[in-house]
């Protein structure tokens, strides 16, 4: 066996994992998710996406006995769904921390409705995560629940300009989340939504954003929102979707497309 400076590179390479708060998925993604990179999870209404999010949360606290910050760009966020999951997971576990407890450390951020807003508010995250960095439960999971929502909509009729504008603020906000992210040593989730897949010479190029293989959720194909540009910025990329069934939302199934 190798000693000395060579084992000490090879231990230096191996990162923490937040659970996901289910053992299946979380031996499915080797652990769970991986700190220092981006993990998305792309999918549409009703697979669970903010559910997971939620249980991962709870579990950077519970797991690996850290704090969480929750990015929420929809509305208000799931605050009460989070309270029960936390309610759940405590009486599950032998541990001093009530869901109170639990709850009190996900920091919520929420209000964000532009890309350019949600690049500064990553930026702006910097002070919290130093003064927790010292604390028995530094920050092990940021979380930006739907990354979709405030970077999707570009007008009725985008040109070149748009497109390029919102490719660099992708580009932007993935070089500011993984910086964090390296920094303090924690793992990043964040949501996306999908589009319908039309039949035609358009499919091959949606196709190219899911490694080639085709996404199918409730019997349709679809590909992830945001297109070529984020895809290049993500390390992990999980599609949760509805196996099909006859004419309701069918069983939920969870894919990696690469990671």
């Amino acid at each position: 066996m190798k000693s000395g400076p060579a084992r000490r590179r090879i231990q230096s390479l191996q990162v923490s994992k937040c659970s996901l708060g289910c053992p299946i998925l979380d031996a499915f993604l080797g652990g769970g998710l991986s700190s220092g990179s981006i993990t998305e999870l792309v999918g549409e209404a009703t697979t669970a996406k903010t559910q997971l999010c939620l249980q991962a949360l709870v579990h950077a606290r519970l797991s690996l006995g850290g704090s969480g910050v929750y990015i929420y760009t929809e509305g208000d966020p799931p605050l009460d769904r989070l309270h029960q999951l936390a309610q759940a997971a405590v009486a599950r576990r032998k541990t001093p921390l009530s869901a109170g407890d639990v709850v009190a450390g996900v920091f919520v951020e929420r209000g964000v409705d532009c890309g350019e807003a949600l690049l500064a508010r990553v930026k702006a995250l910097q002070p919290l995560l130093a003064r927790v960095a010292g604390t028995p439960a530094p920050v092990r999971l940021l979380v930006v629940d739907s990354l979709a929502a405030p970077l999707r909509d570009l007008g009725p009729s985008p040109g070149r300009r748009e497109l390029l504008a919102r490719a660099q603020t992708f580009f932007r906000l993935a070089a500011a989340l993984r910086a964090l992210a390296d920094r303090h040593g924690f793992a990043v989730l964040v949501t996306n939504q999908v589009t319908d897949v039309v039949a035609g010479p358009g499919a091959a190029l949606a196709r190219s954003a899911t490694g080639g293989a085709p996404l199918l959720t409730s019997g349709r194909e679809v590909t992830p929102a945001l297109g070529l540009a984020w895809a290049s910025c993500v390390n992990t990329r999980l599609f949760a979707a509805h196996a099909a069934g006859g004419g309701a939302p069918g069983p939920r199934v969870l894919h990696l497309v690469w990671g």
